[in-house]
């Protein structure tokens, strides 16, 4: 973790103290997530370094229970976090984001907690509210997929937390492209390669799971057959958008190699025979 920048390093440790007692009900998610797959069983320093990050994002149960006595809130603002409130993308909700002690007014560069939950309703856009005000959670697309089967790792100087299964988390990256600003597009394609690289040893066990998934629902089978159309896509040839995403990130890595890489793990992944 030690391109983490110090201020980033510092929330972490703020919030890792704050969330101690829900840290059974709450999951790890976005990028700083793969920082933990260090950690995990089968990891392999492949040479990459992981892409930086300002935030840690929370994702919470709908209800999440009061664990310990306090809200997770008040546990927040118990560490001198300060919450404020930042206009959502349709200029009428709002969600809380929680900055390092001090923060009056937030630039780019401050890091910041950030708590979410899947979204709901018949637009799929509706947040769940854990807990109720004043803590307001981010609705996020497939949600769901990262907090099914998380896992538990020790992250030393930091402590246990629950993150998502690599491969959900490989593949809610790849499911929500078509929703993000193309700088965070290349980022999510880099940040997938990094985890499918580092923990490759891992593929074939990841099989068993991309099955049990699709047979969770019509719903989740939808999406995984969206993903997989999506990979194809993606890094189809030297050219592909995934492909250069990744090569722009990582120009050490040969665009051949990436190609090569997607293609093996696709063939260790999905079931035989593969969309074609």
């Amino acid at each position: 973790m030690n391109v983490l920048k110090a201020k980033v390093r510092v929330l972490l440790n703020l919030v890792a103290t704050a969330i101690e007692p829900y840290r059974n009900e709450i999951v790890l998610i976005g990028g700083i997530a793969k920082y933990w797959y260090q950690v995990c069983d089968g990891y392999s320093d492949t040479g990459l370094i992981p892409t930086a990050t300002l935030d840690i994002d929370l994702a919470l149960p709908e209800p999440l229970y009061l664990q310990g006595g306090d809200t997770l809130h008040q546990r927040l603002i118990d560490q001198r976090l300060v919450m404020i409130e930042i206009p959502g993308l349709d200029n009428r909700t709002a969600t809380c984001r929680y900055y390092l002690p001090g923060i009056v007014r937030p630039t780019a560069d401050d890091p910041y907690l950030e708590c979410l939950v899947p979204m709901r309703g018949p637009d799929r856009t509706a947040p769940g509210i854990p807990q109720g005000p004043p803590l307001v959670a981010s609705p996020v697309r497939f949600l769901d997929l990262l907090v099914h089967d998380a896992i538990s790792l020790n992250m030393p100087d930091v402590g246990t937390c629950r993150v998502p299964h690599p491969l959900a988390y490989i593949i809610q990256k790849t499911r929500i492209r078509s929703y993000r600003k193309p700088a965070k597009r290349v980022n999510d394609q880099a940040d997938i390669f990094y985890v499918m690289l580092s923990l490759r040893s891992q593929w074939e066990s990841w099989a068993d799971k991309w099955v049990e998934w699709r047979e969770h629902s019509t719903e989740w089978a939808a999406w995984l057959t969206s993903t997989e159309r999506l990979w194809i896509d993606l890094y189809a040839d030297e050219q592909s958008h995934g492909t250069t995403a990744v090569h722009s990130v990582y120009p050490s890595m040969p665009l051949p190699d990436i190609v090569r890489i997607l293609r093996r793990f696709r063939r260790s992944v999905l079931p035989s025979p593969p969309i074609s």
